[in-house]
């Protein structure tokens, strides 16, 4: 009766808890997939083999290249999914039945068909798609700071994107009062990228120039100057001064920065989401003090910038950050994941044995991972039992290219 948090983390890495997961996937030279904390510290050696935030990117059908393999970004989410099916059955020695995916409330249909794919093909088929405001308001209502009749701004700072969205809390149920707005390119990635230009201005222009004539070496300070940035921005968060030595080859070049100019830097970063949540009250008609309350979530709002400037747009308003900023939207929507589905996903069973058989040689469920074998279980069962899962999951093999030969025509 409790929601308890599964270690998700594949190794210690500035990035993420033991209970997130980066979005990060690094290829190996097999084609295996790395993903989160162990996809960002193999970068180092391969950057041309990695990727991070593909978020941003769902919904366009532009191959990603990590090294010699291609993927697209829904490709990336199954690897996640799948990484997150095979924790739990660690944790718990249970598959997991029922599965709440968040996604921004302002994901159009096409975009929530890729999630929706991407979750099938990592073998998880009684599916809910919960929209991110709705499940981030959930955690707040948890701890007793709603009332029925209140009307709340959320506003989510998260790694790679900006969402605002306006919501009423009417008779237990959530509703929203104007179609939700983001920034795709805003987050805080985009904030460690300010540090490292800022880095890059203090080295000398003939060293980059040098730099420049090696590739791989220009990817290896890149990755590395990156990771810097984000220490750096951390660090900025509780100090007024931090100073590194960013490394180029045999030489350490000091590095210095304030709060006060990072937060030059990236104002104009936040001053664009305090702009969307001037729009979306603008759209629903209404104005700051119309708010009962100002909900913050995404790991980018704990930046003392970010709170300082939201807290001027607010006013008299209360403005709270007291869920736990990275794992509220996950908690949110397992508390109420159930009140809304993808209209029939979530009725779905889990198919025939036809259909079983076909996951447990595609996933490698206590057998040898075999995709042809897969392939195959996956036929009969489109053909004998009508499965439209089986059908979804035989045209993905098609379209990757997996466990077909001429035997399978």
């Amino acid at each position: 009766g409790k929601i308890q948090p599964v270690e998700t983390a594949t190794g210690v890495s500035m990035y993420g808890s033991k209970y997130s997961l980066p979005s990060a996937v690094f290829a190996e030279d097999d084609g295996t997939v790395l993903v989160g904390q162990a996809a960002m510290n193999s970068r180092p050696n391969k950057p041309g083999q990695f990727c991070m935030e593909f978020k941003r990117n769902l919904g366009q059908d532009i191959p990603i290249f990590l090294g010699n393999y291609s993927f697209l970004p829904e490709d990336l989410y199954r690897e996640i999914f799948i990484h997150m099916k095979n924790c739990v059955k660690k944790a718990y020695g249970e598959d997991i039945t029922q599965v709440c995916v968040t996604c921004p409330a302002a994901y159009g249909k096409k975009k929530r068909e890729k999630v929706m794919t991407a979750a099938k093909a990592a073998g998880l088929f009684q599916v809910s798609l919960v929209d991110e405001p709705t499940a981030a308001a959930r955690s707040y209502l948890s701890q007793g700071m709603l009332k029925d009749g209140q009307r709340i701004l959320l506003y989510d700072f998260g790694g790679g994107t900006f969402d605002v969205s306006l919501l009423s809390y009417e008779k237990g149920d959530f509703r929203l009062l104007a179609e939700p707005g983001g920034i795709d390119q805003c987050g805080g990635i985009d904030m460690d990228r300010c540090i490292f230009q800022d880095i890059l201005s203090h080295i000398d222009k003939e060293a980059l120039e040098q730099l420049q004539k090696n590739p791989m070496n220009k990817m290896r300070f890149e990755s590395q100057t990156g990771e810097q940035a984000v220490k750096i921005k951390h660090q900025l968060s509780s100090t007024e001064n931090c100073r590194e030595y960013i490394l180029m080859g045999w030489e350490s070049i000091p590095y210095e920065i304030s709060a006060a100019h990072f937060n030059e830097m990236i104002a104009p970063l936040v001053g664009q989401t305090i702009d969307a949540c001037r729009r979306i009250l603008k759209s629903a008609e209404l104005s700051v003090k119309d708010l009962s309350a100002v909900f913050m979530v995404g790991g980018t709002s704990r930046v003392p910038l970010v709170r300082e400037m939201v807290q001027r747009f607010a006013g008299d308003v209360p403005v709270y950050s007291s869920v736990d900023l990275e794992l509220a939207v996950a908690m949110g929507a397992v508390m109420g994941g159930e009140s809304r589905q993808e209209e029939d996903e979530g009725k779905r069973s889990e198919g025939g044995k036809w259909f079983q058989l076909g996951n447990k040689y595609y996933n490698g469920d206590g057998v040898e991972r075999d995709y042809r074998e897969a392939v195959k279980w996956y036929r009969k069962a489109a053909e004998e039992d009508e499965d439209s899962d089986a059908q979804c999951m035989l045209g993905y093999c098609y379209r990757k290219g997996i466990g077909l030969s001429s035997d399978y025509g």
